[in-house]
């Protein structure tokens, strides 16, 4: 295990003296960041933009933003802003395998930065079987029970591949009935009152291809500082070239509760004699990327981790952004949907 571990170490210091990294290098001392990471599973889209110093990172004021497909004017958006600060530039645009994308972005102060990315093949999820497993993972205080996981994924022969595996959630609550005292109103019968998609906590504790095992304490640690925990699930398909895999998943059952859950929402506020319908679903996503992607998590992993600091002292996150810095990539994204029950609320 020590062994495995020193050649592990070796990789990253290799992969740290040879990638790309970010430098400032405009005469005033600033430059235009642009980040994003698109998916071939989504047409609503975000990129990120602020400003980089040698000191710190300030936010734009604003951006307006063009996406190309393919060399076509695709969609545009404008930089908006939650609660006084900059939440990203979202727009819309519809991304398949094999297409080539390029973001321009421009601010008022006279910046300009652009990227461009092609979208990898995509990969596929042959199938998902469920069950549950009851089990005190490291860094807990008590056995929980989990829902598992294990989905059968076919690698993209040919030709050499790098991976991520990881779960979506989907939750809407529907009204169905209104009481005589209901604060809602007849046209709000049959929509959702709440919804929420967003990426869901899973443990790739069970996975060896995930999981490596390792960690620089004496006790294994699952959380981001310990870069072999892998909590991205990242990974290259050296080990299972041209063939099919079963990766494994846990999801903590308990986050299903309507109680204190994360896929169940209960209205805000609603009257006696309301009814609800709360629907649930989840999403196993393997995305498929190029190797500089593959890198770039890899380094925004071990930038995380507790690695870092005693071994790297500049950061070595790829760029690929012209005029400015940052990176923008495409994920070309399989999706398997797993329906829940609904659950009526009233």
């Amino acid at each position: 295990m020590k062994r495995y571990f020193y050649f592990i170490l070796a990789s990253i210091l290799a992969f740290c003296g040879c990638e790309e990294r970010i430098h400032l290098e405009s005469q005033d001392g600033k430059k235009l960041i642009l980040n994003a990471m698109l998916s071939t599973r989504d047409t609503l889209h975000r990129a990120f933009i602020s400003f980089g110093t040698m000191d710190d990172i300030l936010p734009a004021a604003d951006g307006e933003l063009e996406c190309y497909v393919n060399g076509e004017l695709a969609g545009t958006g404008s930089l908006e802003f939650s609660d006084g600060k900059p939440s990203g530039i979202p727009f819309v645009a519809g991304i398949r395998p094999g297409d080539k994308v390029r973001l321009v972005v421009t601010t008022s102060e006279g910046y300009k930065a652009e990227a461009t990315a092609l979208a990898p093949k995509s990969a596929e999820i042959l199938s998902v079987k469920t069950d549950s497993v009851t089990t005190q993972l490291p860094g807990d205080k008590e056995v929980k029970d989990y829902i598992r996981f294990r989905a059968t994924i076919r690698d993209i022969p040919g030709e050499d591949n790098w991976y991520r595996i990881h779960m979506m959630s989907d939750s809407r609550t529907i009204l169905v009935a209104l009481s005589d005292y209901s604060q809602f109103h007849p046209e709000d019968l049959g929509t959702a009152i709440r919804s929420h998609r967003g990426p869901v906590e899973v443990s790739n504790y069970f996975d060896p291809l995930l999981y490596k095992g390792l960690s620089l304490s004496k006790e294994e640690d699952l959380s981001e500082l310990n870069y072999f925990a892998n909590v991205l699930n990242i990974f290259d398909d050296k080990s299972i070239r041209d063939s099919e895999y079963e990766s494994t998943l846990l999801f903590e059952a308990n986050n299903l509760s309507h109680y204190n859950g994360i896929l169940y929402l209960y209205p805000k506020t609603w009257s006696g004699g309301d009814r609800f319908i709360a629907k649930c679903s989840l999403m196993l996503r393997l995305a498929s990327m190029d190797r500089k992607t593959f890198n770039y998590l890899n380094a925004i992993q071990f930038e995380r981790s507790e690695l870092s600091a005693p071994i790297v002292g500049q950061d070595p996150i790829p760029s690929n952004v012209k005029g400015g810095i940052g990176y923008v990539c495409i994920l070309s994204e399989t999706e398997y949907v797993i329906p829940f029950p609904d659950f009526e609320i009233k």
